[in-house]
């Protein structure tokens, strides 16, 4: 008997937070796991449960279980009024979190979205917060936290009159007992999750599949802050690989004959359908229309970006890695230190500059890009300034001591704020910058009201404005040896096929969306100088601009193009060289381009309308032919990809495939 009354006292311990304060805790439930608790629901009563996702529903209902226990049981205990207020207050923070980025992004918080926040100046915040502060979204989630409040108080004023005054019961406290046991076995995931050192471990990790993401806020955030600790080893480590090229690297120039300058233009957050150069309704690019009719421009019409965020975006396209072939772009070298080994010097003119030193967020792209190291070792000059509009920036460089200092060679590059949000902000509020307007939105879909037309024209109005910074560049080195490449870091949404604008961060990632977020502009402009030293290279580019391509890569154009000899050079990889060979094109880490359109459900698609309706080309050539160019089925029956892979084989019998082989031999043929 007296074994038994121990064992019932023992339960009474573990059921009494929950008597004490029941509303405590439930609200705690709420408010660190709705879409669980909605999920759960909704399979309840649906009855469908086939989802591997809804197979792991139970593994987030638990974490948000015990953390929520955890928490009643410390103020139940401790009796301290404050922890129960202070409890109360971050879980409504966290609540009204959840509650912005569902309403406003339709996500949850995620490593890139915190990655995201902590890179954000103080201009683009307060951009951020003049477009959502009043935004629809918003007062949606500031009303659901009201509402929230309103309930926390009725339900605790309630239960201190007529709950507190129940009974212990010796099965509630079992069923405690053993719902914490049940949560103590199901951390096992959670446990391996934290274990993991890098962040390709993370996206493979048992619980975070590609189609497993979304559980409770706890983990969430668990999550997004190891990822972000990881993040950092790995900025560490691609320095010392960087510095190590500019330490011990074996590039060079193949020829220094006549000054070079290779300038390399990254845009921001540029829509490819809204560009003219690929068939926009509207003219958004006049003048790069006219460098393409003069012969000076190439239109490469097949470039995608693996992310949807500037950061993890250009750390690949800066490194000299390839997600293709399995490479991590921390395991090689920047762009910059190859080119200063080979006798460049680097200039980087960065409009969205927000580098801190010693801050905790120098994991962040730029706390790689000019860290003191490469600052010193890497960079003849960096700018300092941010700009209100990117034609200032460029002109700062233009204007400086840097641009008059007469050298052989130059790498000059330029980040721009392109059309990042808010687009109206991005140009000039003068009269010859506003060129179009709501009525010069022609759609006619249903959901686009007048408010949301001016959206797309100040958007439209932007990326004008960025064809004109890009003419800024072409005029500056017309008349020198100069060769420039432009490409956007990512694309977005603006009403173009549904209802929404901006990024969208949620795990199911439709083809549409991957078309309009990832697919980019790209051009390469030669001035007239480079292209009588170089008279193959008309060729060569006509080659290589319709070839599908991946920007992760663009360095490989590069070292073509500046005739760069290193061992990072790779002519499978440059779409200018006779060797080149299409590679899978992975987006987010796991998600094969290309075989997204050789899916048995989308074989009843109108292709040729939903080309149209998605890069509006009069003449595509891309996603027309896309369903008999599966890379994973190997079904590329066009002439040009049967003379290409008879040269690969040519080339790979003869043996003149090899990783050290010079751009200027593999890429132009004899």
């Amino acid at each position: 008997m007296r074994t038994s009354a121990k064992f019932s006292n023992l339960l009474a311990v573990f059921e009494l937070p929950l008597r004490r304060e029941a509303v405590f805790f439930v609200m705690l439930l709420v408010m660190w796991g709705p879409y669980t608790w909605l999920a759960l629901s909704s399979c309840l009563f649906s009855l469908t449960w086939q989802s591997p996702f809804y197979n792991r529903l139970i593994y987030f209902a638990s974490y948000t279980f015990l953390f929520s226990y955890l928490c009643t049981a410390a103020v139940s205990f401790t009796r301290w009024r404050w922890l129960k207020v202070a409890l109360y207050i971050i879980s409504l923070l966290n609540f009204g979190t959840y509650l912005f980025l569902k309403f406003n992004f339709h996500t949850m918080l995620t490593p890139d979205v915190l990655q995201a926040v902590l890179e954000t100046n103080p201009s683009e915040t307060a951009d951020f917060w003049r477009q959502y502060l009043l935004a629809r979204g918003s007062l949606m989630a500031y009303a659901g936290v009201l509402v929230m409040v309103a309930v926390i108080v009725f339900a605790e004023r309630w239960w201190s009159q007529h709950g507190r005054q129940s009974k212990p019961s010796v099965w509630l406290g079992g069923c405690v007992l053993v719902g914490l046991l049940a949560c103590c076995w199901c951390l096992r995931p959670f446990i391996k999750m934290l274990r993991c050192q890098t962040v390709e471990e993370l996206e493979v990790c048992e619980i975070y599949g590609s189609d497993l993401w979304g559980g409770d806020n706890f983990t969430t955030y668990a999550y997004s802050l190891h990822t972000l600790r990881v993040g950092i080893g790995e900025i560490q480590h691609a320095l010392e690989v960087t510095c190590h090229e500019l330490d011990a690297g074996t590039a060079q120039r193949l020829s220094s004959n006549d000054s070079l300058t290779v300038v390399v233009v990254i845009g921001e957050t540029y829509i490819k359908s809204h560009c003219g150069l690929y068939g926009y309704s509207l003219n958004t690019t006049p003048r790069m229309n006219r460098e393409r009719a003069a012969g000076n421009l190439w239109v490469f019409e097949d470039v995608i970006s693996p992310f949807n965020y500037t950061s993890i975006s250009l750390k690949n396209a800066l490194s000299c890695n390839s997600i293709g072939h399995g490479e991590r772009w921390s395991d090689t070298p920047l762009l910059m230190a190859v080119m200063r080994r080979a006798g460049f010097d680097v200039y980087a003119w960065d409009n969205q500059l927000n580098y801190f030193k010693g801050a905790l967020f120098s994991f962040a792209l730029n706390g790689l890009l000019y860290h003191e190291r490469l600052r010193n070792n890497c960079y003849s000059a960096v700018s300092e300034k941010c700009f209100d509009y990117d034609e200032q920036l460029v002109d700062d460089y233009l204007n400086s001591q840097w641009n008059k200092q007469q050298t052989k060679a130059k790498l000059v590059t330029f980040h721009l704020m392109g059309q990042h949000f808010k687009a109206s902000e991005r140009y000039p509020h003068e009269q010859k910058w506003q060129h179009f307007t709501a009525d010069s939105v022609r759609s006619s879909a249903s959901w686009l009201t007048a408010e949301k037309r001016q959206e797309i024209a100040e958007y439209d109005n932007a990326t004008r404005y960025n064809d004109h910074v890009l003419g800024r560049i072409f005029d500056a080195w017309r008349d020198k040896n100069a060769v420039v490449i432009y490409f956007a870091d990512h694309g977005e949404e603006i009403y173009d096929w549904r209802d929404f604008a901006g990024r969208d961060e949620s795990s199911n990632k439709l083809p549409e969306t991957i078309i309009y977020q990832n697919s980019v502009p790209m051009v390469v402009w030669c001035s007239n100088r480079y292209l009588q030293l170089h008279p193959d290279v008309n060729q060569r580019l006509e080659q290589g601009r319709i070839q599908p391509l991946m920007h992760d890569n663009v360095c490989q154009i590069i070292f073509n193009l500046a005739q760069v000899v290193t061992p990072f050079y790779h002519p499978d990889r440059d779409p200018l060289s006779d060797q080149f060979q299409p590679s899978k094109r992975l987006v987010y880490g796991h998600i094969e381009y290309d075989s997204l359109f050789c899916k048995p459900e989308l074989n009843q698609i109108d292709w040729h309308n939903f080309c149209e309706k998605v890069f509006l080309f009069k003449k595509n050539v891309y996603l027309c032919g896309l369903k008999k160019r599966c890379y994973g089925n190997k079904t590329r029956t066009d002439t040009k990809d049967r003379t290409k892979a008879a040269s690969a084989d040519v080339a790979a019998t003869t043996g003149q495939h090899g990783r050290e082989k010079h751009p200027g031999d593999g890429g132009r043929g004899a």
